[in-house]
């Protein structure tokens, strides 16, 4: 056994914890680390795996009267991570057998195949060592650095990983900080992934900090999809060559009404949120602020946050344009002047300059620009309505 022992750990630092154990007493260590020289032998990053963390603890067992004691001794170790602590980081059972002069050794870790947890070591805070002995707690004693050079058998790995898994940045990265790939037949030429279930990493992310910068660009001049997002069930959604979008499921967004650019009349900054919008009969294709009662010219309202913004491609701009919401829940500016509003009132545009009110008995039709979602019993003020035109 110690000739295995020797072999494990001709490239690894042991620490070795001598201890007086008394059934009664208290526990005293002195931490020693000793370096086994030798040859240095060839040993990859796959067998360096394979090699146990373990910690020997060499003790000597006093009995009640502080006399050696021989034979077997029931040994609970626990790491602490401070000295008052009742919940432990690791714990181990061993049962050691003493010689004639009350001389016993352990190794921690021994019990499992993995030996002890690599966290224990590269995780920061304070490590105690708790013993039991016989069932008798002993003082704890505070670890200092020698146990941490256990970490130096990860020392070849970065995160888990063995160089192997990494690019040289000689192999893909230009001057300019670019990561490129180029691949000829069904591999990917650029891949990233995450396979540890309880991290919440990136598999793929890019980032900038340029005000003109751009942190992904997804191109296709072969005709195939642009995008295409998967689980472990298949594909969940594609965006084809042209930027439609073919999704499972529905499509969250932020706002709750659909709006389309539209030039208005005059400068944008005559305009706010809100504002109620007619047609404008003087000009083609613009749109104005309602300026009257029960207009049948309404068109909808200035969207304050819409969840879908649209515009017609192949129309050119023709001057200053707003977004307006033509169906969906959206604030609107609103005037009791008709009377209060209550929630269902049907709603047409008011003498108020960009403002709803109630319609009252008998609208006109082709004036109703929606139905209020809130009340408004008196003056002035924006309320939720439900844009819908008819």
């Amino acid at each position: 056994m110690v000739t295995t022992m020797k072999r494990i750990f001709s490239t690894e630092f042991v620490m070795t914890i001598c201890l007086a154990v008394s059934i009664t007493g208290e526990v005293c260590l002195a931490q020693e680390t000793q370096t086994i020289s030798g040859r240095e032998p060839s040993i990859s990053s796959n067998m360096l795996l394979s090699v146990p963390r373990l910690v020997r603890v060499e003790g000597i067992a006093l009995d009640r009267a502080g006399k050696k004691k021989a034979g077997p001794v029931e040994l609970e170790f626990a790491m602490m991570p401070s000295k008052e602590s009742a919940a432990s980081l690791w714990r181990e059972h061993q049962t050691a057998q003493a010689d004639a002069s009350g001389k016993f050794s352990v190794l921690l870790g021994v019990t499992s195949d993995e030996g002890l947890p690599i966290s224990l070591f590269t995780e920061s805070g304070e490590r105690w060592l708790a013993v039991s002995v016989d069932g008798v707690a002993q003082p704890r004693k505070l670890l200092d650095s020698t146990p941490y050079a256990i970490r130096s058998f990860d020392s070849e790995r970065l995160s888990g990983h063995p160089a192997s898994d990494f690019m040289l940045a000689k192999d893909c990265c230009a001057a300019s900080a670019q990561l490129t790939g180029n691949a000829d037949s069904t591999e990917h030429p650029v891949a990233g992934w995450s396979k540890n279930p309880e991290s919440s990493s990136f598999g793929l992310m890019g980032s900038v900090t340029g005000r003109n910068s751009t942190a992904g660009v997804f191109r296709t001049t072969g005709g195939g999809d642009l995008l295409v997002g998967t689980n472990e069930k298949g594909n969940i959604f594609r965006v084809d060559a042209t930027g439609r979008g073919y999704f499972n499921n529905a499509v969250q967004i932020g706002g709750a009404d659909f709006a389309e650019m539209v030039p208005v009349s005059r400068t944008t900054s005559e305009y706010e949120a809100g504002d109620v919008l007619v047609i404008d009969p003087k000009s083609e294709r613009h749109l104005t602020v309602s300026r009257k009662p029960y207009s049948r010219l309404i068109a909808g309202v200035y969207a304050t946050k819409p969840g879908i913004l649209a515009r017609d491609s192949g129309t050119p701009v023709i001057g200053d344009e707003v977004p307006l919401a033509m169906i969906g829940i959206v604030p609107c500016k609103a005037s009791a002047e008709n009377g209060p509003i209550r929630v269902g009132d049907e709603l047409v545009t008011a003498a108020t300059t960009g403002h709803v009110m109630r319609a009252g008995k008998n609208a006109p039709r082709g004036t109703v620009l929606g139905k209020a979602l809130q009340p408004l019993a008196s003056g002035k003020n924006k309320i939720s309505i439900l844009l819908y035109l008819h």
